[in-house]
């Protein structure tokens, strides 16, 4: 005899969801989250009821993906990392120069952030969970810093390396350049900015030390 049927009180089962309806859930709460991202602009008010309410979902059908919102900024956070990893490999995938496919690979990253403002916020800024923080040696921002770094590497051992350009100092300062580059870029739109491509390559040249490779400007 079913228990449940002795005991008219026991809570019912709940019934799991059908083969890929939980994984679309998932991916319709995502998709809520970074439209809310994309929106604002303002990681700090990402909630789980607010993704919730964008999804047209009850809240605690969050929860059944995301017990709280640091987890859903961690899956938006390695997503971001795997589509900016996915379009700087497709912009130098044809490129032997290294000179070349470090200019590539910066621009796609500069247009990815400005693609994705609100996600690349969060991916580097201030809000980023603890686990994955920039000083954590396994986060994706840590290993993004590295692709950077062997890319110089590779355009210096082209050219040999000056005296005192240590790559991963001249690597952390183009980052800085870079990043700085697309916040203003994102807080000052209306600002008459130089064209895109032209100020990387100028970016480039300065600070890695080797001329700019010609490409169109956008």
């Amino acid at each position: 005899m079913d228990k449940r049927l002795a005991n008219p009180k026991a809570e019912p089962r709940r019934l799991r969801n059908p083969r890929g309806q939980g994984e679309r859930l998932r991916e319709e709460i995502m998709a809520a989250a970074e439209f809310l991202l994309a929106e604002s602009h303002d990681t700090g008010q990402l909630s789980l009821r607010g993704v919730a309410k964008q999804a047209g979902i009850a809240a605690t059908s969050v929860y059944l993906h995301f017990p709280d919102v640091d987890h859903l900024k961690v899956a938006l956070v390695e997503r971001g990392f795997t589509e900016l990893n996915v379009a700087r490999d497709a912009a130098s995938e044809k490129i032997d120069d290294p000179e070349e496919a470090l200019l590539v690979r910066v621009r796609a990253y500069c247009q990815f952030a400005l693609a994705h403002p609100g996600r690349y916020r969060l991916m580097f800024g201030p809000d980023l969970p603890p686990t994955l923080a920039y000083d954590v040696a396994m986060s994706p921002t840590y290993w993004a810093l590295q692709t950077l770094i062997h890319s110089i590497e590779r355009c210096q051992e082209k050219r040999g390396a000056r005296p005192g350009n240590d790559p991963v100092r001249v690597a952390t300062m183009l980052w800085a350049a870079l990043h700085g580059l697309v916040l203003l870029r994102m807080d000052r739109p209306r600002f008459p900015w130089p064209p895109l491509d032209e100020t990387i390559n100028e970016l480039v040249r300065r600070l890695v030390g080797f001329g700019a490779v010609a490409g169109r400007s956008c």
